[in-house]
């Protein structure tokens, strides 16, 4: 897998995990949800080939979705 793959899967999941939580405790927002995942992926490690794909790519993350 690749590591754009890899960034991709990342962000799934950090999507999915606080979609469910915010969905199950009611208790955030779609902008504090957006906010929280910003901040989960300034925590992941991105080379300049994950930034430039992201910055590419950012309508088909599920950050966009939100």
């Amino acid at each position: 897998m690749n590591s754009k793959s890899k960034l991709l899967e990342k962000i799934n999941s950090i999507y999915k995990k606080l979609k469910i939580f915010a969905d199950e405790y009611k208790i955030i927002s779609r902008v504090e949800l957006r906010e929280k995942i910003k901040d989960l992926l300034q925590e992941i490690p991105l080379n300049k080939d994950d930034e430039k794909f992201l910055e590419e790519n950012y309508d088909s993350t599920p950050i966009n979705y939100l």
